[in-house]
């Protein structure tokens, strides 16, 4: 987990204007252009397969807005450590990076059909991090948990004050990439519930694998071969 933490500041060169947002701006930097390639666009996954950026653009945050990253990461501390303790470090790193996957899937759909609203590019651990507060709301409904530090609120009550502050904020005009928010509740929705298997992801990304840098995936026999015992050769 203190691994996410460090890779997160990775994304200090790159000026953008707010933290998983929808419309970030890049300025005059020697890094711009290096990036640039790993911020999540929907028209560069789609039109030029750039398909890095679903899982780049969730280790990078805006230098210009701190608080937003300090805030995830106090997130990814309290909920991230729980979960890691519960699963272990490899399942919830699985969690983690399918989830924030998952995520930037929602925010490439929903920028390439509706440009006006979601377009743009995407930085920010807010998809996996989302998917981590369903995930709590799922298994320990009862559990209390601080909202803000102030406010004693359960777990089953934790999505709908993040759906309620992530509407405010968008109909508000910050600078919030609600698409990918919305598709981490989902994605964390999917995994803890098992409609999303693991082995259909790994078909998927197979897939995606294959199409991008050429590469067959594996694929076992559908059928066995039985020896007869009485059969002589």
């Amino acid at each position: 987990m203190w691994l996410l933490e460090l890779l997160a500041f990775s994304g200090g060169g790159a000026p953008v204007q707010g933290g998983d947002s929808a419309g970030a701006g890049v300025g005059a930097s020697p890094l711009t252009f290096v990036m640039r390639g790993l911020m999540l666009d929907p028209w560069a996954v789609l039109g030029r397969l750039q398909l890095w950026q679903l899982f780049s653009y969730m280790f990078l945050h805006d230098p210009h807005d701190p608080l937003h990253l300090l805030f995830n990461m106090i997130v990814l501390y309290m909920f991230g450590g729980l979960f890691e303790r519960r699963w272990g470090t490899r399942d919830f790193l699985r969690f983690y990076l399918v989830a924030g996957v998952i995520a930037g899937v929602v925010g490439v759909l929903a920028g390439v059909i509706a440009p006006g609203l979601f377009g743009g590019v995407i930085v920010g651990a807010s998809g996996a991090l989302t998917a981590l507060l369903m995930a709590f709301a799922l298994i320990f409904p009862d559990q209390e948990v601080q909202l803000m530090f102030v406010m004693p609120i359960r777990g089953r009550q934790l999505v709908f004050a993040l759906v309620a502050i992530d509407l405010l904020m968008f109909l508000t005009g910050a600078d919030i990439a609600i698409s990918v928010h919305a598709g981490g509740l989902l994605a964390g929705w999917l995994l803890i519930t098992g409609s999303c298997r693991w082995s259909r992801l790994r078909g998927l990304l197979a897939g995606l694998t294959k199409g991008v840098w050429g590469r067959r995936p594996r694929r076992r026999g559908r059928f066995k071969v039985y020896t007869n015992p009485n059969t002589r050769h």
